[in-house]
């Protein structure tokens, strides 16, 4: 548990003591509440009388109750106590935290709850991360990729202290110093910062925040240094290197407004992207070049209000299927209302590619009409059977797909990506209509995705949401 003032320290170290007066336990008593002798276990604040009976009484709510439980954090009469009950929450529970955000009423506490729930994957168990010799055809072999040798240059760095002891949440101080320190370029002073804590958890979501930090406010002149702090992050790493991806991507354009030299600061990030990787690890460079390219792309798209085909002959190889991915999903969730059959799809997303004119209307008004979150849902986590001998790519960032062997075969597998996804109208007829199509890229795609359209997951077990962008 994260250290804290006096007041959190002493919760620590009652915790026993209080639950054995206060909440009806003891070292000696083993009378459970409501046997005959034993005291009551306590229902109210009021019946409380330390720190630490209240954060049990909160913990015994939140099992039950989400609501009861920040309605009980709301009635505690110091700021600090609600702050250092959630910091304990979320150290020891942090699957539930984000059930409490919403009920929380006090300023302070829904904004530090809130800070906790906007960090997904500190709730979910990732995939086990897999190394591009696990394929015997090209692409990832799954969204949780890693290098083989994914050790950090600073693994062995001494920890550091922050000088936090006091703060009301030390997690929070030592994460923030260690942004601080990244910042400055103080990489190594973040990591031995980050590796002071004590919970394996807080310590690697430390150097996640702080790679992520300093490449966002640095850029990819630091970008290696965000990569050795993101390889301290254990179970993140792969999570964190995706998100420097998305730092970096602050500044790409809209795609379908932009000019050649709009381009010029996205595709020096990525050959300073596969120069770092060819050197670092070379079998890993292409397929983190691939994940640089799904992360901009995707979010490139997210800012367009319609499709054109004007930034294409702009980039590289390795950003085409990403591109086309984008511009396909982008088009369906723009015109989700249109009935078309396949054809109709087809016929669209070709003519809108083919399109190289400069859109020059309003600003994007995306407002209401970005993509759902069910688009980022991974309908291919794992290679099943001999599905490693199949290319893959990465789709829209957090899942992946097969590739065609031309680009019209590869546009209508993003077309059927996108339709089994956001589901217009004759959505399943256009899936169906595919299986009997001459390519087997093609034709895979569509049975797959029907087979998890029927009967959820059961192609793909363990398929749900992405962490999105």
């Amino acid at each position: 548990m994260p250290a804290a003032p006096a007041l959190v320290l002493a919760v620590a170290l009652a915790l026993l003591a209080a639950l054995a007066t206060s909440c009806g336990g003891s070292a000696e008593v083993s009378e459970a509440p409501g046997a005959p002798g034993a005291p009551e276990a306590p229902e109210t604040l009021e019946d409380c009388e330390d720190a630490a009976c209240r954060e049990a009484l909160v913990r015994a709510r939140l099992a039950e109750d989400p609501a009861a439980a920040a309605a009980l954090i709301d009635a505690m009469e110091e700021p600090v106590e609600q702050l250092a009950t959630l910091s304990a929450l979320v150290d020891e529970e942090p699957a539930r935290i984000a059930l409490i955000c919403p009920h929380l009423s006090a300023r302070a506490a829904v904004e530090q709850c809130e800070r906790y729930a906007l960090r997904p994957h500190l709730f979910t168990t990732p995939g086990e991360p897999s190394v591009p010799q696990e394929r015997t055809a090209p692409g990832p072999a799954g969204r949780d990729v890693l290098p083989a040798d994914a050790t950090s240059i600073y693994a062995e760095v001494a920890p550091a202290g922050a000088g936090c002891e006091e703060a009301v949440d030390r997690t929070r101080c030592v994460g923030r110093k260690a942004r601080e320190a990244a910042i400055e370029g103080g990489a190594i002073r973040a990591a031995a910062l980050c590796r002071d804590l004590e919970n394996p958890t807080w310590q690697h979501e430390c150097t996640f925040q702080a790679g992520e930090a300093m490449v966002q406010a640095v850029g990819v002149p630091r970008y290696d240094e965000g990569v050795e702090l993101c390889l301290l992050s254990g179970e993140y790493a792969s999570n964190c290197l995706s998100h420097l991806f998305l730092a970096l991507s602050r500044d790409v354009p809209d795609p379908t407004r932009a000019r050649q030299e709009d381009w010029a600061g996205t595709l020096e990030e990525a050959r300073a992207v596969a120069a770092f990787w060819r050197e670092r690890a070379p079998a890993f460079a292409d397929i983190e070049v691939s994940r640089f390219w799904t992360q901009t792309l995707t979010q490139a798209w997210q800012r367009a209000d319609t499709v054109n085909g004007v930034s294409l002959p702009f980039l590289p190889k390795a950003a085409r299927p990403h591109f086309r991915a984008g511009a396909a999903m982008r088009l369906v969730v723009l015109e989700r209302e249109a009935e078309r059959d396949l054809a109709g799809w087809r016929q669209r997303l070709d003519e809108a590619l083919a399109d190289r004119v400069p859109y020059v209307g309003g600003e994007p008004e995306l407002e209401g009409r970005r993509a759902p979150l069910e688009i980022v849902a991974d309908r291919w986590p794992e290679d099943l059977g001999q599905e490693g001998r199949r290319p893959a790519v990465f789709y829209l960032g957090t899942s992946r797909r097969t590739v065609g062997e031309t680009p019209e075969e590869d546009r209508l597998i993003v077309l059927l990506e996108a339709l089994a996804r956001v589901q217009p109208p004759g959505a399943e007829a256009a899936l169906r209509e595919a299986l009997a199509h001459p390519s087997d890229a093609v034709s895979w795609t569509a049975r797959r995705l029907l087979e998890e359209r029927e009967d959820d997951a059961a192609h793909r077990p363990g398929s749900g949401l992405g962490t999105g962008p």
